[in-house]
C-alpha cells in the first residue's frame, strides 16, 4: 500500500532524533581556538572603518556618510579578518 504523502517514511525515520550543537570552546581545538579572536578583530575593524567613513563624508551630509561609512565598515571587516588571520599564523 502506498502512502498518500511520499514523504511519511521520512518524517517517521526521523521522529524523536535531536540534532546536537557543537558548542565551541578554546580548548576544543585549533579551529575553535582563534574563532573568538577573528570575531573580535573584525567587530572592532567594522566599528573603527564605519566610524572613519563617517567622519570623513559627513561635511557632504547624511545620505553620503551613510553611504562612505557602509564601504568602510566592509574595509573595516576584511581588515579585520586578515589581522586575525596574520595574528593566527
Amino acid at each position: 500500500m502506498t502512502e498518500p504523502n511520499p514523504f511519511a517514511r521520512r518524517k517517521r525515520e526521523h521522529a524523536g532524533r535531536v540534532r546536537s550543537r557543537k558548542l565551541f570552546h578554546p580548548s576544543q581545538g585549533a579551529i575553535a581556538a582563534h574563532l573568538t579572536p577573528v570575531k573580535l578583530l573584525i567587530f572592532v575593524g567594522l566599528n573603527i572603518g564605519g566610524y572613519l567613513g563617517w567622519a570623513a563624508a559627513e561635511p557632504w551630509g547624511l545620505t553620503w556618510a551613510f553611504a562612505i561609512s557602509s564601504i568602510g565598515s566592509l574595509i573595516g571587516v576584511y581588515a579585520g579578518w586578515w589581522l586575525a588571520r596574520r595574528l593566527g599564523k
